[in-house]
């Protein structure tokens, strides 16, 4: 917690390889260690890039003022939109929802955003659901196949309304071994590419 304070004024850029959905609210009677994470993770006020490379920015809580026995009383909002001056925001396994779109379209800074293996309603195509973003950032949807042909960046197109095609949403499957598991691939990859500085410059 001392370290989130000293480093929430200055710091800008952050990178975490953090498995945040090993603990669960339900399991935080004793320790309540999500509240302090969340309390210090709301610090980074001043962060303009963010990566958690192994979880989405999973930090729910048990609500005190509610029963502990019903998994509804979980609360969990999108830390990231108290990072008023985020410009770039990448997170694996990112539930895409209507709440998730909604907390995007309210940050005026966010450039680009970079979801990594996301999950989503599995009666909508990925395409037509990211192309629902009607947001103002550059989306990128990162997976992984074992089938070089399959392996590139493309535009993401829709079936349904080839009108509302979006020149900033883009697919890119990397290239992985047949045996490879694709969980540990993608986050693997993920994080050196955001090391090297490369992920938010992906193109075609």
């Amino acid at each position: 917690m001392e370290l989130f304070t000293f480093l929430g004024p200055s710091l800008k850029r952050l990178v975490i390889d953090m498995p945040l959905r090993s603990h669960y609210p339900e399991e935080d009677i004793i320790d309540k260690l999500r509240p302090l994470l969340r309390k210090g993770f709301e610090q980074l006020i001043h962060l303009e890039e963010f990566c958690s490379v192994r979880d989405e920015l999973y930090l729910a809580y048990w609500d005190p003022t509610f029963s502990q026995q019903a998994h509804d009383d979980e609360v969990n909002d999108f830390v990231f939109e108290k990072w008023t001056k985020l410009r770039r925001l990448a997170l694996y396994n990112q539930m895409l929802d209507d709440n998730f779109r909604t907390a995007l379209s309210h940050m005026a800074n966010l450039e680009t955003v970079v979801l990594s293996r996301p999950d989503y309603d599995s009666d909508l195509r990925l395409d037509d659901l990211i192309l629902q973003f009607e947001v103002h950032v550059k989306v990128i949807v990162i997976d992984a196949t074992d089938d070089a042909a399959q392996a590139r960046m493309r535009k993401m197109l829709t079936d349904t309304d080839p009108s509302r095609t979006r020149s900033d949403a883009w697919e890119l499957e990397i290239l992985i071994c047949e045996d490879k598991n694709p969980i540990s691939a993608v986050q693997e990859w993920s994080l050196q590419s955001v090391l090297e500085g490369t992920l938010w410059a992906l193109h075609v």
